[in-house]
């Protein structure tokens, strides 16, 4: 993919997008080992060489989020399909900065991005089952569960499962997706 369609900052004011780049990955690194995600144990060059290599590969549009020039989170596009689908990942590192409307924000200007230069015509995300969090912020932003993934429940009229059917509830770590077409 061309960095040409990736402009290196969205959005002006306390709250910005800007393209991830090398110099982001010690402190990206930093606040993502500090949340239990990366667990390596490379020295820390490597580490931030490898970090690097890992999300240019698999987020080929790729956002810090800053706010007033601090870094608080990440959000980014894989499974990146030009004019297609992609895949939203979307994290605020500090948990006292959650739920004061940054995510909702980030997320509004990669979503207005997006439109306006045509990128995707759908942006699906994965939620981990027993986080309803997650799953609020998403449908508040738009999305809705992807029917290809519903967990449904097939009873007749008496209230007995079918015959030779079972129940299909997911498993507690199995994620769901969710979809927003644009």
């Amino acid at each position: 993919m061309s960095f040409a369609i990736i402009p290196r900052q969205i959005g002006r004011g306390p709250i910005r997008l800007r393209r991830l780049s090398i110099a982001d990955m010690a402190s990206l690194t930093d606040k993502l080992d500090g949340l239990s995600m990366s667990g390596k144990s490379y020295p820390a060059l490597i580490s931030y060489l490898l970090n690097w290599y890992w999300f240019k590969r698999n987020y080929p549009v790729a956002y810090c989020i800053l706010l007033n020039d601090t870094l608080v989170g990440f959000i980014g596009i894989s499974n990146f399909i030009p004019k297609e689908a992609g895949e939203i990942s979307l994290i605020i590192f500090d948990e006292k900065m959650r739920h004061k409307g940054i995510g909702t924000a980030a997320f509004n200007l990669l979503k207005e991005d997006i439109q306006r230069r045509r990128l995707l015509k759908t942006i699906y995300a994965r939620i981990e089952q027993g986080n309803p969090r997650g799953v609020k912020f998403w449908r508040n932003m738009g999305f809705f569960p992807d029917q290809g993934v519903q967990y449904l429940e097939q009873i007749d009229k008496k209230g007995r499962h079918q015959d030779g059917l079972q129940k299909k509830y997911p498993k507690p770590n199995e994620t769901v997706r969710f979809v927003l077409r644009l």
